[in-house]
């Protein structure tokens, strides 16, 4: 790394720090002085996406970025870029007017404008890279690499030193869903959970994990847990030859319409992950299934059939 590009990088963490500090909200309506801002922010992108192809292209496909990358489109890539480009923009725009009109200035000078951006991009391809170093799925890794207007490439290693006690999965969830405050959400996920477990110990604990991730508020978490509860013992009147356990998993993907996951079920085998595997082994899983290591999604196909994904989860 030259000295420059060190300097821009040390320059601009330490805007996003600024920034926090600050309390700059991004939310709110775009006036037009920011617009124009915005557009002309959008016109030297695409020169320097000209200038710098090939450098793009190398630091986006090094590293195993290629493989970590491939299931997702080149196009979803770009709008999550220029997305999180766009809220850096906001950012400085509104930190540096709340400094001084004067400093507004800056946005004029293209020089300035180049230098946000470059800043940017690497720290949005140090946190793609950082996502798949961290075994991150492709696709959370690019929610966090969204959000390098305020992450630093070093936010999932912190983090997971600081919580080792929580998957990956939950680690790359705080940080993309909530990324300015990831910590305060471990920290309450950390009391919560152990509340639930007590409260909930016949629902699987992905599936406690999944709602206590989902409802920050531990109040909506019960709540949903309950429910999970409730129309479990409804279907297992209708669906004897499934297990509760599975049951709940069902209710878990199939939220609004279970039955129609029973549906396919009476009619189909799964769609095989492990040879030979049909609705009738899959019951037979259902304490591998509830294992809290592992996640589990059902889904089905458009032609027909039914997917199910086993997956570890890896710390």
């Amino acid at each position: 790394m030259n000295g420059s590009l060190k300097n821009n990088l040390e320059s601009a963490r330490f805007i996003k720090d600024f920034a926090h500090e600050e309390k700059i909200d991004l939310s709110g309506r775009i006036d037009k002085p920011l617009e124009g801002v915005l557009s002309r922010v959008d016109a030297i992108v695409d020169k320097m996406k000209l200038e710098n192809q090939q450098w793009l292209e190398e630091k986006t496909q090094a590293h195993g970025m290629r493989d970590y990358l491939a299931s997702i489109g080149q196009e979803d890539i770009e709008a999550a870029y220029k997305q999180g480009l766009r809220r850096c923009v906001v950012q400085y725009y509104r930190l540096y007017k709340r400094q001084s009109a004067e400093e507004l200035d800056k946005f004029s000078e293209e020089n300035f404008i180049r230098e946000l951006v470059s800043a940017y991009t690497y720290d949005f391809i140090l946190l793609l890279r950082a996502s798949k170093n961290h075994q991150a799925t492709p696709i959370k890794g690019l929610e966090i690499a969204k959000e390098a207007y305020h992450h630093n490439p070093s936010v999932l290693k912190n983090l997971t030193e600081k919580y080792p006690d929580f998957s990956i999965h939950t680690i790359t969830y705080a940080a993309a869903h909530y990324p300015t405050k990831s910590e305060s959400f471990l920290d309450n996920l950390r009391k919560v959970l152990p509340e639930l477990r007590e409260q909930f110990p016949d629902i699987p604990e992905s599936i406690i994990a999944h709602h206590a991730l989902a409802h920050p508020q531990q109040e909506k978490a019960e709540q949903a847990l309950r429910n999970i509860e409730s129309r479990a013992t409804s279907l297992q009147t209708v669906h004897a030859g499934f297990s509760r356990q599975l049951i709940m998993h069902v209710l878990n993907t199939y939220a609004k319409n279970p039955e129609s996951f029973f549906k396919k079920a009476a009619k189909q085998k799964v769609k095989r992950i492990i040879p030979n595997i049909s609705i009738n082994d899959l019951v037979r899983l259902e304490n591998f299934i509830a294992n809290p290591k592992y996640s589990f999604t059902l889904k089905t196909a458009k032609k027909g059939g039914l997917y199910v994904a086993l997956e570890q989860e890896r710390k």
